[in-house]
C-alpha cells in the first residue's frame, strides 16, 4: 500500500537559519540517489553547497512539523537545485516543489546528471524535454549532464494533431523516449575519475524524490 503524502506547505527559505538543515537534506538525498559520486567528492561539495550555492538561490522549502523534507532553489528562470530527503522520497514532495517553480515562470531550464536516470524520468513525466547533453559537468568531471527545459502551454492554444513524420529523427537526443530508453538500459556506472576545480560555481544537479 502506498504511503499517503504528508501535509506539506512549501515556505520561503530563510537564510542563514535554514542553511545547515538544507545542507543535511542535500547530502542525505545525494548519498541515496547519486551513487556515481564518490564520498570524497560529496565531502568536497558539501561546504560549497552550504556557503556558496544555497545563499545565491531563491529557495522554497518543504517542511513538516519543523523538519525540512526537501527544497528547490531557483536562479531566475532556472532550477539549480531540487532535492528531497531519502525517507521522504516518492511522497509527492518533489512534484509539489516543482509545481511551485512552474508557477513562478512560464519557461524553466535545468540540468540533470545522466547517471541519475530516475531524475530524468521524473522531469520528463512532468513535461520537460531534453534540449542537449554535455559529456562533462561544469567542473570538468566525467559526469554527463542532460540539459532539460519546460514551457507552459497557453490556454486555448491550438492542439497539435499527429501526422506521419516526413523524415526520421536524427541525433541521439532528438527523442525523449529514446533518451529514457537509453538511460534505463545502462546497468553499470562508469568508474569515477579524479577531477579538479571543485571550487567552481557549478551546482550539483539532480533529485532524490
Amino acid at each position: 500500500m502506498k504511503t499517503a503524502a504528508p501535509a506539506v506547505l512549501p515556505r520561503e527559505g530563510r537564510a542563514p537559519e535554514d542553511l545547515e538543515e538544507l545542507t543535511n537534506a542535500w547530502r542525505d538525498s545525494v548519498e541515496a540517489t547519486h551513487h556515481f559520486l564518490p564520498l570524497k567528492t560529496i565531502d568536497r561539495l558539501e561546504p560549497l553547497v552550504r556557503d556558496e550555492y544555497l545563499p545565491g538561490l531563491r529557495l522554497k522549502v518543504a517542511e513538516q512539523r519543523g523538519c525540512i523534507l526537501g527544497f528547490i532553489g531557483m536562479d531566475k528562470h532556472r532550477v539549480d537545485m531540487l532535492f528531497v530527503a531519502d525517507k521522504a522520497r516518492s511522497l509527492g514532495i518533489g512534484s509539489t516543489l516543482l509545481e511551485w517553480a512552474k508557477s513562478q515562470s512560464s519557461q524553466i531550464s535545468l540540468d540533470v546528471n545522466e547517471q541519475n536516470p530516475r531524475a530524468a524520468v521524473f522531469y520528463i513525466k512532468r513535461g520537460f524535454t531534453v534540449a542537449g547533453r554535455s559529456e562533462v559537468d561544469a567542473r570538468g568531471c566525467p559526469f554527463p549532464l542532460l540539459h532539460m527545459s519546460w514551457k507552459a502551454v497557453r490556454e486555448n492554444a491550438p492542439r497539435c494533431l499527429p501526422r506521419p513524420c516526413s523524415r526520421p529523427w536524427t541525433g541521439r537526443w532528438a527523442s525523449c523516449r529514446a533518451v529514457v530508453a537509453d538511460l534505463l538500459e545502462k546497468r553499470a556506472d562508469p568508474v569515477a575519475k579524479p577531477c579538479g576545480n571543485d571550487s567552481g560555481k557549478q551546482r550539483p544537479h539532480g533529485i532524490g524524490k
